[in-house]
């Protein structure tokens, strides 16, 4: 499969950022088992790079569990340490997110991590809460 996705990320933090990120076109063959570390090395990587100019290395979930949205697609719940390098300067970044298959379109929905200390918890608990409601509002247009 061709690495051609699109996505946006918030600008409102130097901090943190969510991230979008889908395939750019359907394709009956998308699975999240086989395409997740596709997209999530490629359009969420290209997304951070291009809100920060972080280069992140190939990401591998630490923590996975599969969820089903209330749109009926199945997803994986994922969160863990971003490897990622900042000018030369070796860096772990905090990502948390879902990736779904949804019309045939494969799905990343999360967020990212790049000040840890300037996180508080109350902020760390809103980002999370963002996600968690977005993908909860999958709906198919009518």
């Amino acid at each position: 499969m061709e690495s051609d996705y699109g996505g946006f990320v918030s600008h409102n933090s130097q901090d943190y950022a969510i991230i979008v990120t889908s395939s750019r076109e359907s394709s009956p063959d998308l699975t999240v088992e086989n395409d997740f570390a596709d997209i999530m090395n490629s359009s969420f990587h290209s997304c951070v790079r291009n809100f920060n100019h972080l280069k992140c290395e190939d990401y591998t979930p630490e923590t996975i569990d599969t969820v089903t949205l209330p749109c009926g697609a199945e997803a994986i719940q994922f969160e863990g340490i971003q490897p990622a390098d900042m000018y030369g300067t070796p860096k772990e970044d905090y990502v948390y997110g879902y990736a779904f298959v949804f019309n045939d379109v494969l799905l990343i929905v999360g967020y990212i991590i790049f000040k840890d200390d300037a996180v508080d918890d109350a902020t760390r608990a809103t980002i999370t809460d963002y996600v968690d409601r977005m993908v909860q509002t999958v709906r198919t247009e009518r």
